[in-house]
């Protein structure tokens, strides 16, 4: 596997869409950026049990949707890799629509729906934005928010010399 071109999307993620990924194994984001990625790891917020990056998962699908079809149950699933991706997926787009109610979504809007394998630590203890930022990184994460569709390189998550691993997933 060539590392030096998969890219990992790194975003924020409060304790609302840390259950979605974890439970749900699903991502959601706006229509802004058009970049896709190979693996989502998201950067746990201080709502979350272990803020920072801790997590990762493979990304299997991605679908751009509209949010009347999303809220009308409109989406088309996508071929599942087995049956408890399908179980997962439906608890993810299910709480993502209840989400999309209770946050009075704009019907118009449109959006990405991240379909993702069952998501693995792959690092304890969590990476923090300071702990990675230290290493003076080629890219920092920045002092609050993450800035929308931040990517890196999946060796430059993983197998940075200062916080490397033993068995990245791969």
């Amino acid at each position: 596997m060539n590392v030096q071109n998969i890219e990992v999307r790194i975003q924020d993620v409060d304790a609302l869409n840390a259950k979605i990924f974890e439970n749900g194994w699903m991502y959601v984001s706006d229509s802004h950026g058009n970049k896709e990625c190979q693996y989502f790891a998201p950067y746990f917020t201080e709502g979350c049990a272990i803020p920072g990056i801790s997590m990762i998962s493979h990304v299997v699908h991605v679908v751009r949707y509209k949010v009347a079809d999303l809220l009308a149950k409109q989406i088309a699933q996508p071929d599942a890799l087995s049956e408890q991706h399908l179980r997962n997926w439906r608890i993810g787009v299910s709480a993502i629509r209840a989400r999309a109610k209770a946050e009075g979504w704009d019907p118009a809007g449109m959006g990405k729906l991240f379909y993702l394998n069952r998501p693995e630590t792959f690092r304890t203890p969590a990476l923090t934005k300071t702990s990675y930022n230290d290493t003076n990184p080629p890219k920092n994460l920045g002092p609050s928010r993450i800035p929308r569709g931040f990517t890196l390189k999946y060796d430059e998550l993983l197998t940075k010399s200062s916080w490397s691993l033993e068995n990245p997933p791969g």
